[in-house]
C-alpha cells in the first residue's frame, strides 16, 4: 500500500462510500450534493439522510510542481431528519431520538470519519493527514415545500478536513 495522488472526485467518492459503509446507508440516503445548504427531497418518515459536499480549498504554496498540487480542503457532511412541529417534546426528540436524533447521528458521523485515512479501490491511501473534524453548526429546522404542504427537517452540518495531492497527469 502506497500514498498516491488522486483527483477531487475520488476524495468525494471515497468519503461517501465510507459513510455508506459505516452508517449502513444506501445511495438514496447518502449522496453527493453541490450545495450543502439545500435540503434534499423529502425523506421517508422515520429515516435520516446524509449529504456530502465539497468545501473550500487552499492550494499550498511551495507544494506545486508539474503533475502534482497539494490542496488543503474540506467537505461538508449534512444530516437531515424529519420532525413534526406540533409535538410538545419536538426539540428533545429531534436531538436525542435513539435512531435518528441529530446528536446520535452527529456521533456516528464523527466516529465514521475522524482519524481515518481513505483508500482508493486499489487500497492505496491518498490523504496527507487523517480525516479531521473542523467545525459543526448548531442544529436547526428547515421547511421543505412539497407542493401539498410543508415538511420540516432537523438539520446538522459538520465540516471535515481532507487534504490531498492532486494527480495532474
Amino acid at each position: 500500500m502506497a500514498r498516491v495522488d488522486v483527483t477531487q472526485d475520488v476524495v468525494l467518492e471515497r468519503i461517501v462510500a465510507r459513510l455508506r459503509s459505516e452508517l449502513d446507508l444506501n445511495e438514496r440516503r447518502c449522496y453527493e450534493v453541490l450545495d450543502p445548504m439545500a435540503p434534499p427531497a423529502v425523506p421517508v418518515g422515520g429515516e435520516y439522510f446524509v449529504s456530502v459536499a465539497l468545501g473550500d480549498g487552499t492550494f499550498v504554496s511551495g507544494e506545486q510542481v508539474s503533475g502534482n498540487v497539494t490542496e488543503e480542503t474540506t467537505v461538508t457532511v449534512t444530516v437531515y431528519t424529519r420532525t413534526a412541529l406540533d409535538s410538545p417534546d419536538r426539540d428533545k426528540y429531534l436531538l436525542r431520538e435513539s435512531r435518528r436524533g441529530l446528536l446520535v447521528r452527529k456521533k456516528s458521523i464523527l466516529a465514521a470519519l475522524v482519524g481515518y485515512d481513505l483508500n482508493t479501490e486499489d487500497d492505496d491511501s491518498f490523504l496527507r493527514t487523517l480525516l479531521e473534524a473542523r467545525r459543526a453548526e448548531p442544529p436547526t429546522i428547515v421547511e421543505r415545500n412539497t407542493g401539498d404542504g410543508g415538511v420540516y427537517l432537523g438539520v446538522l452540518r459538520m465540516e471535515f478536513a481532507c487534504d490531498f495531492d492532486w494527480d495532474l497527469t
